[in-house]
């Protein structure tokens, strides 16, 4: 599990819900980082992106130490997020220009054993990337065999291939009034510019956070002021916005999307949402 903590940002508990111990703590040592910006899990091991997207690590969860480490090459710097072709080659993504002068893309395949990059995909908008940005989850990830990525204002899901280390359309959205224009995206903003044009707009924006299961697709965005959940169903290639929840199983109240439930991941159709004990109890005193 991820969250912050005064020994690190990483800690494992066991099948009952117990404690362990805290991995990769937290300092400036051999086996230790300053904080974690992505953590995934495949085969028995801990693939975590450190040190401000400047750092890719493997810790064996079977030997309970580091496996390798490497630092990212200068043009990858910093790494936002990563996924895996295999142990040696890796995709990364980065979302902000770090070299003004010179060309600068969103995704790098990095061969580990090489040492080198081989190969680069979706040239970095320099001047839009510096106030389209937004926090989200799922930039980059793994569905069964396939690695995909989606970032906010894309107007679809695009695949990786990692045949050819190049990318194909997966999912496209439905072009219509809804939809923000290409065309105004790019403008004299600053970012408070950008997001105040965004709220006074009539277009969907921040469409983000995006999680795949088997039968759906789950995303968030807003429209005006308002926080919506958006829903695909990939068999009948629909889908469907919301705004309010209604929680027959824990609270028993209907509140809107935004209001307590945080989304974490998927596992083939179960799409999991934690709930704070502190929203609980506001929740249940605001119910009465």
């Amino acid at each position: 599990i991820q969250g912050k903590a005064v020994e690190g940002e990483i800690h494992l508990f066991d099948s009952l819900g117990q404690y362990k111990t805290t991995l990769l703590k937290k300092g400036n040592g051999p086996d230790e980082v300053i904080n974690v910006w992505q953590m995934k899990l495949y085969e028995n091991a801990l693939f975590c992106l450190v040190n401000s997207g400047t750092e890719l690590i493997k810790y064996s969860l079977s030997n309970m130490k580091i496996e390798w480490r490497f630092t990212l090459p200068t043009e990858i710097l910093s790494a936002k997020d990563f996924e895996l072709f295999s142990d040696n080659i890796i995709l990364f993504l980065k979302s902000l220009t770090r070299h003004p002068d010179e060309k600068e893309y969103k995704l790098y395949t990095y061969d580990r054993n090489l040492k080198k990059i081989i190969a680069r995909l979706i040239e970095l908008d320099k001047t839009s990337s510096e106030y389209i940005s937004f926090s989200q989850k799922g930039c980059l990830y793994r569905y069964q065999d396939s690695i995909r990525y989606y970032e906010v204002f894309n107007r679809g899901i695009l695949q990786i291939d990692k045949s050819n280390l190049n990318h194909k359309g997966y999912i496209s959205f439905l072009e219509n009034t809804y939809m923000f224009p290409n065309d105004k995206l790019l403008g004299d903003y600053t970012f408070e510019k950008f997001i105040n044009y965004c709220k006074s707009s009539d277009y969907i924006w921040a469409h983000c956070n995006l999680y795949e299961g088997a039968h759906y697709i789950t995303s968030t965005f807003e429209y005006s002021d308002d926080f919506y959940l958006n829903v695909i169903d990939k068999r009948n290639k629909t889908s469907h916005s919301y705004k309010w929840i209604s929680d027959n199983y824990l609270l028993n109240m209907v509140y809107p999307i935004e209001e307590a439930l945080s989304r974490v991941g998927v596992s083939n159709d179960c799409h999991y949402y934690t709930l704070s004990f502190y929203d609980i109890e506001r929740m249940l005193k605001e119910g009465n």
